[in-house]
C-alpha cells in the first residue's frame, strides 16, 4: 500500500504532493469526526461541515489524477475552507471554540505554504476577518451557536484535542519533510553545478594535453598583472621545442606528446611559485615570472636556460630554445610578447639556447 501511495504521489511536484497528502488526511479526519459525532450523539447539524470537507477532499483527490488546473483547485479549496466551512464549523462547535481556533491556525499554516504574494495576503486577511466576525457574533448573538449537552461537549473535547494535535503534527511533519527533501535536492544540484563549473573552469584555463595553463589563461594573468601596476620588472619568457617535428616523424606523435608533457611539467617545477608556465602553442610555452625579487627572477631564468630534456630513447633528438624579456612598462602586454617572440626567433636563428633582453 505504501509503495502504491508513493508511486501515486511521485507524479506531482513536491508542493502538490503535500496538497494531495493534506486532502487524504482531511478525508480521513472528517470521516473519523463524523463517526465520533454520531457515537456521542452530538447534534447532527455539526456533521454538515465534515460531510462538506469529506466531499471536497475526495473531489480534489479524484480530480488530481487529471493533473489539470491544480492551482485553481487550491484556490477553490481554501476559499471554501476560509469563507464557508470555517464560519459554519465555528457555529456548529458551540460557544467553546478552542479547537476551532486551533484548526484556524492550521489553515493559516497551509495558506502560508501553498500561496504567495497577493493570494496569500487575501486568504490571510480573509481568515482573520472571519475569525473576528465569529468572535463578535459569539459575544453579541450567542443564540446563533449550537449548545450541546455538557457531557457531549466533554467527550467531544477529549476527542477533538488529540485529533487536532495529531493533525498539526502530521501536517507540520509533512511540510518539514518536504522542505528538507527539497533542501537536500537543492544542495545536490548545487554540488553538481559546482562540479560542472569547476570542470568548465578547467577546460577554460588548462591545456588538455599537459595539464598546465593554456594560452587564454596566460593572457588573463598578464592582463591582471598589468592592471595591478607593479613597480618591479615583469619577465616574460618563450620556450620552443626546436625539432619536435623530427621526434614526431621518427618516433610517432605519441612520443611527441610525451615530450611536450614532460617539458611542460619540468618547466613548471623549475618556475615554482615565482611564476607560471602556460602552453602558448603546439610546441611553444610561455613563462611569466612575477614581478618581485631580482635574485629570484635571475634564478628562474638560469634554471630554465640550463634545462636539458632527460635522455631516453629519443631524448637526444630534443632541442629547446628560449627567450626572456624584462620590462617595467607593462601597459602594453602585446608589445612584450612580440619582443619575446622576436628574441626567440633570434635565439633559434643564431643557434643559441636562450636570449635575455632588458627593454628598459
Amino acid at each position: 500500500m505504501k509503495k502504491i501511495i508513493r508511486s501515486y504521489l511521485r507524479q506531482f511536484p513536491f508542493d502538490e504532493q503535500i496538497f494531495v497528502i493534506l486532502m487524504f488526511f482531511m478525508a480521513i479526519l472528517s470521516t473519523l469526526l463524523i463517526i465520533e459525532n454520531i457515537l456521542i450523539k452530538y447534534p447532527f447539524e455539526a456533521n454538515y461541515k465534515w460531510f462538506s470537507v469529506l466531499a471536497l477532499s475526495l473531489f480534489v483527490i479524484v480530480f488530481s489524477l487529471k493533473r489539470q488546473q491544480f492551482h485553481m483547485i487550491k484556490v477553490i479549496v481554501f476559499t471554501s475552507l476560509v469563507f464557508i466551512l470555517l464560519p459554519f464549523g465555528w457555529i456548529s462547535a458551540g460557544l467553546n471554540n478552542s479547537y476551532t481556533i486551533a484548526y484556524s491556525f492550521l489553515i493559516l499554516i497551509c495558506i502560508a505554504f501553498f500561496f504567495t504574494g497577493k493570494e496569500r495576503l487575501f486568504f490571510m486577511i480573509g481568515e482573520l476577518a472571519v475569525i473576528l466576525t465569529m468572535v463578535t457574533l459569539t459575544i453579541f448573538t450567542p443564540g446563533l451557536f449550537l449548545v450541546p449537552d455538557q457531557d457531549v461537549m466533554v467527550v467531544d473535547f477529549l476527542v477533538q484535542v488529540p485529533l487536532t494535535y495529531i493533525t498539526a503534527a502530521v501536517l507540520l511533519s509533512a511540510l518539514m519533510n518536504a522542505y528538507y527533501k527539497e533542501q537536500n535536492r537543492i544542495m545536490e544540484y548545487a554540488a553538481l553545478l559546482d562540479a560542472k563549473n569547476k570542470a568548465l573552469m578547467k577546460l577554460a584555463t588548462e591545456d588538455d594535453l599537459t595539464g598546465i595553463y593554456n594560452r587564454r589563461y596566460v593572457f588573463e594573468k598578464l592582463e591582471e598583472i598589468r592592471q595591478m601596476g607593479f613597480d618591479d620588472k615583469l619577465v616574460i619568457g618563450m620556450v620552443d621545442i626546436v625539432n619536435l617535428k623530427t621526434v614526431n616523424d621518427v618516433f610517432g606523435h605519441a612520443a611527441g606528446d610525451r615530450v611536450i608533457t614532460q617539458i611542460a611539467q619540468d618547466l613548471t617545477k623549475l618556475t615554482g611559485s615565482g611564476g607560471l608556465v602556460g602552453r602558448f602553442g603546439g610546441d611553444e610555452f610561455a613563462i611569466i615570472i612575477y614581478p618581485g625579487s631580482e635574485v629570484i627572477t635571475e634564478e628562474i631564468i638560469q634554471k630554465v636556460s640550463d634545462y636539458n630534456f632527460p635522455l631516453d630513447e629519443f631524448g637526444s633528438h630534443v632541442k629547446i630554445a628560449g627567450s626572456f624579456v624584462k620590462s617595467r612598462q607593462t601597459d602594453d602586454i602585446n608589445r612584450l610578447l612580440v619582443h619575446a617572440d622576436k628574441a626567440l626567433l633570434k635565439a633559434k636563428k643564431n643557434g643559441h639556447s636562450h636570449v635575455v633582453e632588458d627593454l628598459d
